[in-house]
């Protein structure tokens, strides 16, 4: 088994400036073979005043293919 980190960074400007939505995403877990599982957590916000919605911690699996 290998450990398996994640970090995903995402932000979406419009073309005036203003922020529009954002989410940040973050996994730790292991890997075998082809699977991936652990944990997760997403943190997201949107509109220009960055109105936070609500955190999404939880597991998660992948398979790669």
């Amino acid at each position: 088994m290998n450990l398996n980190t994640s970090l995903e960074l995402f932000t979406n400007i419009s073309s005036s400036g203003d922020h529009v939505y954002s989410v940040q995403r973050m996994r730790l877990g292991l890997s075998r073979n082809t699977y991936q599982f652990g944990l997760g957590y997403n943190i997201g916000a949107f509109g220009p005043d960055y109105i936070a919605l609500p955190d999404n911690p939880g597991l998660f699996i992948r398979k790669e293919f």
